[in-house]
């Protein structure tokens, strides 16, 4: 949803001119470090950034709970609106005991690519005269 009101403010760290490619055909334009983001698609991919701190605006909390729910995982420093309680992390159990996985077959190759093995030749150089 893209809003005549700025629902967050984004900043780079370190502060660099750069722009982050956010989806198909959008990006995020970062100006002398600091971006005013619109568009509640760009924020996803923001907010799995190690390197940007992502300051939402009190207009943004209405749509905070769709965006998050679209976000893997949020590494940027977020700072909320007044008001709004930030989502639990999920709690790290140092002392699980690791699971060892069997080790896996290769797949078998597709009809199609089997078919097109058969009929792929080898480039040749052409001869000199």
């Amino acid at each position: 949803m893209i809003s005549q009101k700025p629902l967050a403010s984004a900043m780079m760290v370190p502060t660099r001119q750069v722009t982050i490619p956010t989806g198909a055909g959008r990006s995020v334009r970062f100006a002398q470090g600091i971006a005013t983001i619109n568009d509640t698609n760009d924020l996803p991919v923001l907010l799995g950034r190690e390197d940007v701190k992502v300051m939402f605006t009190d207009y943004a909390a209405s749509w905070l709970s769709d965006i998050l729910a679209a976000t893997p995982t949020v590494r940027a420093d977020v700072h909320w609106p007044a008001g709004y309680a930030p989502p639990a992390a999920p709690e790290e159990t140092p002392n699980q005991p690791v699971q060892e996985q069997e080790p896996q077959a290769d797949p078998p190759e597709n009809a199609l690519d089997q078919a097109l093995k058969g009929r792929k030749k080898a480039w040749q150089r052409p001869p000199s005269n």
